[in-house]
């Protein structure tokens, strides 16, 4: 046995698989339009009673909102008390008056430590108030607050609210109207995605942006609002209104631009008054044209031009224009532009509440109308359709889908899993777990365990109802076997962190299950065992996560590379609302146990999901009550749930180590008798501390182990030392047509040690280098002629290098080996010696594939080529118990190769899932020891049978029979072998 064969045999027990446990059509323009006031809740509500005085029908009044402020405290009395009657009969003020309602709280708290009470809070707010609130802001009182901070927080309350209510807007706390630093910082924090508005602090005079910052927020987010919070208005009504309409009209052209006003009941009155002159302008259907596109000219009476605030307007649904001017100067302004109908202008002056047609001029050879506009000190605008009969046309507006970055595509995501954790709070589901792992080429071992999954925002936890090992089934009493499992993985991607662990980038689209979805590939910023590399693919209608597939790098010995893919279905009644669990989990890992790489595959299912069950908290109890093996996941990772008294308490004790008593035998025809094995494996993760491992067989005459260090340093190496000896000697024969040659049988005490270092440059990829310190013993058997000149007794050293890549159940490996033998002396027949050369190469190349064809029946195929250079009798190519290239049915001794290639089968399944059954396929050609100039077949054909048998012990027989060529048919072709393993 190799020593990764010794330490897969003590892995029956210790691989213990653990489960892993739409966007809004109208803009926030189209709803927070006109005349936006301030109110807090504590104080009597402003804006609804001047509305009121108006007396203007619901149809006809003009357009407005309410930014109603809450104080942190308020959010959370109204959560605490549960008393939400001021809260509801203000909203219910508006919702009578069809007024959207900008909630904001003015006081948000944007320390990383308050992030989730804050979120869960909003969450709570927005569950209650669902539909009646257009819009959440979470504001801060001091502008001078930290980004880091202030992003993370939004970004969790942002996700809250839109779960809770989807229609909702989100708005950034108020930053300075001119603090570009602090909004560049928080748009570099990926804040985008996660609010619909930019909101910023009046200067205190106007609601005037510097163009640096409206062009940082073009530049972040094109499709963002910008709104000025708490802009002040004159004290005097009839100047506050004039401010007003100025600024209004100002916001109208931007198209995606608005403010909130504070001032009296009767300045909001005043100015409500004045943009009731003009509320078909603040229609959702109203845009803003180029001066271009109508040639428009403004000139003095003197024909020169002239700098005016102006902006035209359009409706798309009653085709009018309009030209909408302020700061006019002293002068009357004249007004030139192309009409193809030659309309009659009107002015409206909502100051002074008049409206008047205008003096005219209209070319109809040119289409050119022309008119003049006179002097005033307040905005107006001058109609060229008023008083026309409304012409409404059907639209059909058709747009193409908007590319998402992928902010905004990980926003939607985290949001819609926000809505589905509140849909469900435990489920119940039946996981049934696989296992696979190949120590060597000949041995396989399969785990197979039917859990019940208990899920809820307290545990993950689940009961082992069954525990097979190639087919054997143990029950509850089985050995506490090591829980070997990757680093946890605490910082996840696509979660909300207040430090920014990963990049992500969105590489296109792709198909899952028929469902369109975006591929978002993620990196960790920095490297660490406790971060993820992978992709997830998100679906593009839905926003729910489809399918992630996750690779970790560089973790802690024994578990050092993981790669895992997870598929997500929907499991609940639609009637509840889509429900997206994981159904299908795999997992490749490379593990580091005696000092070799062993690639170990497993599979999940998740099926019979009972999403929120009434007897949830019973059925748990009833589970930790029983005798079965429980598990549980938390932080430090997956720890067994031990019985204590008539309940289950966390095993802080983290079982590293593994043993068990094997004993058996190997009836070979190389040797004189049966080869013996009684003893014990030994398998210990942390010895003699956390960062080493010992495996170690131990059977009397025999004794083979490595002690090795998974990590030199802080770089991804590991070294190891290998010892090998065996105190019966062993039979070195020659066989040709005629049988065994007696005269020349050699006896051999072999004794090994190694030194051996590997550096796993990727998690799949390692290369590796070794030194051998190799003694051989020799002498005469009782059939030995006594002429023969022996070998001396030799020391060989070696050096080797050799390359590796293990993924997705492929093994590839290439190794090559320089020895040198301290004696060459010859030896052999005293008439026919041999003189050695003293030094001599090895090489090999293989490759290799398992193929789990259902959950008991697994297809093996392998194929290698082993080649040297001055190999001789002592350092050809073998068959036996320790060699690479052991084949069944093959004896250990007297068939020889100097070069070979050797192709491999096998086929496992299993009986009435009680018995697991192996058959073996072996086919070899190469050139034979005496007979090179020729190629020779050899095939050897095996069965394994497993089963458990009396004591917790589990029992093998593996029978081989070979199909030899000619020049050595007779050195034997049967090889049987039994073992009997009892863990400990």
């Amino acid at each position: 046995m190799t020593r990764l064969a010794i330490a897969g045999v003590l892995l029956l027990g210790v691989l213990m698989p653990a489960p892993s446990a739409s966007a809004q059509t109208p803009t926030a323009t189209s709803v927070l339009r006109g005349l936006g006031v301030d109110e807090p809740l504590a104080g009597p509500a402003i804006l609804a009673p001047a509305l009121d005085r108006l007396g203007n029908g619901a149809d006809t009044r003009p357009a407005a909102f309410v930014r109603l402020i809450l104080s942190w405290s308020d959010v959370q009395d109204l959560i605490a008390s549960g008393n939400w009657q001021r809260f509801d009969a203000r909203l219910l003020e508006y919702a009578r008056r069809t007024v959207p309602v900008l909630l904001s709280v003015a006081d948000s708290p944007v320390r990383e430590s308050d992030g989730e009470a804050f979120a869960t809070a909003m969450r709570a707010v927005a569950s209650h108030a669902r539909g009646r609130i257009a819009a959440y802001q979470f504001d801060v009182a001091n502008r001078d607050f930290d980004p880091a901070a202030a992003a993370f927080v939004l970004k969790l309350a942002a996700v809250q609210v839109r779960a809770a209510d989807p229609r909702a807007w989100t708005v950034q706390m108020s930053v300075a109207a001119d603090d570009t630093a602090r909004q560049s910082s928080l748009y570099a924090r990926d804040v985008a995605p996660y609010v619909d508005i930019a909101a910023f602090g009046s200067n205190g005079r106007d609601a005037a942006l510097s163009p640096t910052l409206t062009a940082i927020v073009q530049s972040a987010d094109p499709s963002a609002t910008t709104m000025v919070t708490g802009v002040p208005l004159d004290a005097v009504p009839a100047a506050a209104a004039a401010k007003w309409v100025k600024t209004a009209l100002a916001e109208l052209a931007g198209r995606s631009r608005t403010a909130t006003f504070t001032g009296s009941a009767d300045v909001i009155e005043a100015v409500l008054t004045a943009e009731n002159q003009l509320r078909d302008l603040f229609s959702a259907d109203v845009v803003a044209l180029d001066d271009a596109s109508v040639a428009l000219a403004l000139t003095t009476t003197a024909g020169d031009r002239v700098a005016v605030g102006h902006q035209l307007f359009y409706n798309l649904s009653t085709l009018s224009t309009y030209l909408a001017c302020w700061d006019t100067p002293e002068s009357d302004v004249r007004v030139s532009l192309q009409d193809a109908l030659g309309r009659r202008p009107t002015l409206r002056d909502p100051i002074d509440r008049v409206t008047m047609p205008l003096v005219f001029a209209y070319e109809a050879s040119t289409k050119v109308l022309s008119f003049s506009i006179p002097r005033a000190g307040h905005a107006r605008v001058i109609d060229l359709n008023y008083g026309a009969a409304q012409v409404y046309v059907a639209r059909a507006e058709v747009g193409a889908v908007a590319a998402l970055s992928v902010a905004e595509v990980i926003s939607r995501e985290q949001q819609t899993r926000a809505v589905q954790t509140a849909r469900f709070r435990s489920y119940i589901a039946n996981a049934r777990m696989e296992m696979h792992f190949r120590p060597t080429s000949t041995d396989a071992f399969q785990v197979v365990t039917e859990n019940r999954f208990f899920a809820d925002a307290g545990a993950v936890e689940w009961d082992e109802l069954s525990f097979s090992v190639n087919g054997t089934k143990w029950g509850p009493d089985r050995p506490a076997f090591p829980l070997l499992q990757a680093e946890k993985v605490l910082s996840l991607p696509l979660d909300l962190q207040f430090t920014t662990d990963y990049s992500y980038r969105l590489d296109g689209m792709a198909t899952i299950d028929g469902r369109r979805s975006y591929v978002v590939t993620f990196e960790p910023i920095r490297s660490s065992p406790t971060l993820y590399a992978g992709r997830v693919w998100i679906d593009a209608e839905t926003f729910q996560r489809l399918r992630i597939n996750t690779i970790q790098a560089r973790g802690k010995a024994p578990v050092i590379s993981s790669e895992e893919t997870i598929d997500f279905a929907q499991v609940a009644d639609p009637a509840r609302g889509p429900v997206f669990l994981p159904v299908h989990v795999t997992t490749k890992q490379i593990w580091l146990v005696a000092g070799q790489n062993l690639l170990v595959e497993k599979e999940v299912r998740y099926s019979a999901f009972e999403i929120e069950p009434q007897d949830f908290g019973m059925r748990r109890a009833a589970a930790h009550a029983s005798d079965h093996v429980m598990f549980r996941d938390t932080d430090q990772g997956l720890r067994y749930l031990a019985r204590q008294g008539t309940g289950r308490v966390v095993s802080d004790r983290v079982t590293m180590s593994s043993k068990a008593m094997a004993m058996g035998a190997t009836i070979d025809p190389s040797y004189s008798y049966p080869l013996p094995m009684f003893g014990i494996d030994y398998l210990n993760f942390a010895f003699p501390g956390p960062d080493s491992q010992l495996a170690l067989l131990f059977a009397g005459v025999l004794a083979l182990g490595n002690i090795q260090t998974p990590h030199l340093g802080t770089l991804p190496l590991d070294a190891s030392v290998d010892f090998f000896g065996i105190a019966v000697p062993s039979n070195d024969i020659v066989v040709d047509a005629g049988g065994e040659r007696k005269a020349e049988r050699v006896l051999n005490i072999p004794g090994n040690i190694g030194a051996n270092i590997g550096w796993q440059f990727t998690p799949f990829q390692k290369l590796k280098a070794n030194y051998q310190f190799h003694y051989d013993f020799y002498f005469h058997d009782t059939t030995t002629d006594p002429d023969l000149i022996l070998p001396r007794n030799t020391l060989t050293h070696g050096i080797g290098a050799g390359y590796e890549y293990k993924r997705r159940g492929y093994l590839v490996n290439v190794t090559g080996g320089a020895y040198h033998r301290t004696s060459s002396a010859p030896w052999g027949e005293p008439d026919a010696l041999v003189a050695p050369r003293p030094d001599y190469r090895r090489y090999a190349a293989t490759v290799a594939k398992d193929f789990f064809i259902t959950t008991f029946q697994t297809l093996h195929v392998g194929a290698g080529w082993y080649g040297g250079r001055n190999l001789d009798r002592f350092s050809m190519y073998q068959f036996g118990l320790f060699d690479e290239v052991r084949m069944h049915g093959v004896p250990s001794a007297g068939i020889k190769m100097r070069d070979l290639t050797l192709l491999r089968g096998s086929y496992s399944f299993n009986v009435f899932e009680q018995y697991r059954l192996d058959l073996f396929l072996d086919q070899a050609f190469g050139s034979l020891l005496g007979d090179e100039a020729r190629r020779r077949s050899i095939t050897g054909t095996g069965v394994a049978v497993n089963f458990k048998a009396p004591w917790n012990t589990m029992f093998k027989v593996d029978v081989g029979k070979s199909f030899l060529p000619a020049p050595v048919a007779k050195s034997g072709s049967v090889v049987l072998q039994f073992l009997v393993l009892k863990p400990l």
